[in-house]
C-alpha cells in the first residue's frame, strides 16, 4: 500500500497552470460594465470562445474549428449589440 502513487507524503506541490494564451476579439459597454470576448486555441482539442463580464468568466465553448469560433464569437456580439451593448466610443 506505500507504493500506491495515491498517498505520497511530502511530494513537492505542483507548478501553477500555464493558462492557454487568449487572442482578443471584441469589447462592448454598457451601463459601466464591460464583457470582452477571447478565443483560446486548444490544438487539436479545437478553439474556445470565451466572454467575461468585468474579468469573471461567465460564458464559455469549444469549437472544432477557428471559423467555428469566429462564427460564435460574431453571433453571441450580435445577441448582445441586440441588448444595448456598444463599443466604448
Amino acid at each position: 500500500m506505500a507504493d500506491d502513487p495515491f498517498y505520497t507524503p511530502n511530494q513537492p506541490p505542483r507548478p501553477p497552470r500555464v493558462p492557454t494564451p487568449a487572442t482578443h476579439a471584441w469589447s462592448l459597454w454598457k451601463d459601466g460594465q464591460r464583457t470582452d470576448c477571447e478565443l483560446r486555441i486548444h490544438g487539436e482539442y479545437g478553439v474556445e470562445v470565451q466572454l467575461l463580464r468585468d474579468g469573471e468568466l461567465y460564458f464559455g465553448q469549444r469549437t472544432p474549428a477557428m471559423r467555428n469560433a469566429e462564427q460564435l464569437a460574431a453571433h453571441e456580439r450580435t445577441l448582445l449589440e441586440r441588448n444595448g451593448w456598444r463599443e466604448l466610443a
